[in-house]
Formats: C-alpha cells, sequence, structure tokens
C-alpha cells in the first residue's frame, strides 16, 4: 500500500495497490487514447478499477465521443445462449421477463444508448410508460427516431428531470462499469424503485474478461463477489443470476431490501489477486502472440483479426506499421458485415477463403476462443496460422 494509495471504489478501503498499469489504452468503441488504464486492487475485498483512463473526463468522453455500435439503428451486440447466438437485446429481455410484469407501470431505463432494449420491452408491454437516461449524443440521435414518444434525458441520470420520480422497474445495462462511483450510482438505483419494484443490472464479467484491464472507459472490473457486495452494503437483494464461463455478460434481477453492514466484507480476496495475476499473464502472452503472428508472416500475406475485442485493435495499433498487413475484422454478427471499425473492413469468417486471409489473432476473451478456432479450422486455416 502506497502512501497516496486510491481508497477502493466499492469498500473505500486505502489497502489498495497498483497491479498492472498500460498506456496507451482503448476504449469500448475501438478508439485509441494515449492515457494510462491504472489498475488497482483492493486488499480488503478484491475489487479491481481503472484509476486512470476515462475516470479524468468521463463526462465529455460520454458525451461528445462514445459511439458504441453506431453502425445503424438497430445494429448491437451478439449473445451465445444456448450454443447458438442471438440479439443482446433479445437474450436480456428473455432474462428480465422470467419474472411476470402487471399489466401497468413505469420503466426506468439508464443508458438506453439507441433504445433496442427499452422499445422491445414497450411492444411487450404497451400498457407501461417509459423514460430513459442516455449520455451519448451519438446514441440519442438513433434513440428519438426509434423512440420518439419516450422522454428521455440526454446527460447523467442525476440531472435528469425525473431524478425524485418512483419506478416499477428501473434496467441498467452496460452501464456500472462505466461510472466513477458505482455504489454511490447503485444507491441512485434503489432511490429510484417504487414500492415493490425491482432492477435489472448487467455488466461485463471479469471472471471472464481478462482484456478489461486495457479498457479505457470500463472503470471498475466486476465479478459475482464483487457485485454482491455492493448489493450488501445498499440493502438490495439479488432474485435472480445469469453468469455463464462461456460468455462474458453478467445480469443480475434485484428488488430493494434492508442495508447490511460490512462485517463480512474481504471473503475471497486470495482468489481475486490470483485471477487478476492471472488475467495479467493473458494479457502479456496474448501480446506475445499478435507479435509472433507478425514475426511469422511473409511479405504478401493477408492476415486478419478475429472479433471485435480490444486486445487486437490495441496490439495492432502499437505494432504500428509491423501490422499493416492486416486488413479485416472478423466477426460473427452479420449486422456488421461490411462496415468498418478501426479502419478495417468487417468480414464473416467464412470469407477467409475468398479473402486469401493466411493469419488469424483471435481478438476476443478466451471464453470464446474455442469455438472460434473451431470456425477457423472449418473453413481451411491450420491450429499453427491461429493466435491468441
Amino acid at each position: 500500500m502506497s502512501v497516496d494509495a486510491p481508497p477502493c471504489v466499492i469498500c473505500g478501503s486505502i489497502d489498495t495497490v497498483n497491479v498492472f498499469t498500460i498506456d496507451p489504452s482503448v476504449s469500448t468503441d475501438r478508439q485509441i487514447f494515449p492515457v494510462p488504464v491504472q489498475n488497482q486492487f483492493c486488499n480488503g475485498c478484491g475489487a479491481v478499477w481503472n484509476e486512470g483512463g476515462a475516470r479524468i473526463d468521463a463526462p465529455r468522453f460520454y458525451a461528445e465521443q462514445y459511439d458504441l455500435l453506431g453502425d445503424s439503428a438497430l445494429s448491437e451486440f451478439q449473445v451465445h445462449v444456448g450454443g447458438g447466438a442471438r440479439g443482446e437485446s433479445d437474450a436480456i429481455l428473455e432474462f428480465i421477463e422470467g419474472s411476470p410484469f402487471a399489466e401497468r407501470g413505469t420503466i426506468l431505463e439508464i443508458g438506453c444508448g439507441k433504445g433496442v432494449l427499452l422499445g422491445k420491452f414497450l411492444k411487450n408491454h404497451p400498457g407501461w410508460s417509459a423514460y430513459a437516461v442516455e449520455p451519448s449524443l451519438n446514441a440519442t440521435e438513433y434513440f428519438k427516431k426509434i423512440l420518439p414518444d419516450v422522454a428521455i434525458h440526454e446527460g447523467p441520470f442525476e440531472t435528469a428531470p425525473f431524478r425524485d420520480q418512483k419506478f416499477d422497474f428501473v434496467a441498467v445495462s452496460g452501464v456500472l462499469e462505466h461510472v466513477p462511483r458505482p455504489v454511490e450510482f447503485l444507491s441512485l438505483v434503489a432511490d429510484a424503485l417504487a414500492p415493490g419494484g425491482s432492477a435489472y443490472i448487467g455488466v461485463p464479467n471479469f471472471l471472464v474478461k481478462p482484456d478489461d484491464l486495457l479498457v479505457f472507459d470500463h472503470l471498475t472490473r466486476f465479478t459475482p463477489e464483487t457485485l454482491d457486495e455492493s448489493y450488501r452494503r445498499l440493502g438490495l437483494k439479488l432474485q435472480r443470476r445469469d453468469s455463464r464461463e462461456d460468455r462474458i455478460w453478467l445480469w443480475d434481477l434485484l428488488m430493494a431490501g434492508h442495508a447490511a453492514d460490512a462485517s463480512e466484507a474481504g471473503a475471497g480476496v486470495a482468489a481475486a489477486r490470483h485471477r487478476l495475476d492471472e488475467h495479467v499473464s493473458f494479457v502479456k502472452s496474448s501480446i506475445a502472440s499478435f507479435e509472433r503472428m507478425l514475426a511469422d508472416a511473409e511479405p504478401g500475406e493477408t492476415l486478419a483479426l478475429y472479433g471485435l475485442g480490444v486486445l487486437g485493435l490495441w496490439a495492432r495499433h502499437t505494432n504500428g506499421d509491423r501490422a499493416s498487413a492486416i486488413r479485416y475484422l472478423l466477426d460473427d454478427n452479420a449486422q456488421i458485415w461490411g462496415s468498418r471499425k478501426a479502419g478495417l473492413e468487417i468480414r464473416g469468417s467464412k470469407s477467409i477463403p475468398e479473402l486469401g486471409i493466411s493469419r488469424v489473432f483471435l481478438a476476443a476473451n478466451p471464453c470464446y476462443h474455442e469455438r472460434m478456432s473451431a470456425k477457423l479450422i472449418a473453413v481451411g486455416l491450420t491450429e499453427d496460422r491461429i493466435y491468441g
């Protein structure tokens, strides 16, 4: 613990240490920033968070620069469920609707993005009235076209004109990891619940997402344990959870309860530190594998990144002209084929033969590697030409 160690974002302890710093960093919308990510670890509760990155100027970044999946109005991530892939909003909606909803009610979505999830919820529940919050001006342009009759606040929830209203359901997907003070933010969510109301929280699961260590705008690396610690402090009761080893998303359904003391904090800290060290090792070995691909490639070969994970784009950027042979991004999401990201055309993995791609780097978290490698081998790549 250093003299000026930053306090833990979950439990407030100052028994914290910097474990891994990397510079530059890359945002979730795949922009490179000349700003370090400073990954801190709390010896009190096992939390991991980014003391640098977007924390420096988060409001401006989200309002002016953030443009995740801005390719079209309905483009979204794919989620693997039951051996297949489907749109993220459909999978989340199925999870949410695992509990019955009344015929009428009010829903608030904080971080509504383009309104894809909220629009599908309202289609299933036409008797409900909706409110939305989104700081990204890029996203709200789409939202206003998709849901023109829904009241949306373009900014943080704290400044919303309906901040003091109570809601029967509050949805928060892919937001909590972005906020500088997550426990304070969760307390606002709890305060927004009407009596008997419930909330949905969705975050990337750091248990299976080591590349979060490079991410500029993910400020807290949540695991089931650190989420549970946060809920317990605020008296939020976990009703249901969907947490899997073969995908990065973790989904929780909560209801209000009674706040508890922190006497049980700190369980599993040693395991959390061991996992963090393993993630650091994975990042370093993946970077080395990327550089080995560049060294193995002959002049004139065409290379590709498979997946939109930040690690591949970070490694391509930091290798400069050496990585010029990387000409394509491969992804299984057909909605974004033909678009471009970071200057690279996005195509499907079945396009490998026609594009003449000879070597591929798995630019995704390890929970997907086995599935991705199998697809590459099916189209003719040998294992020695798959890196990651």
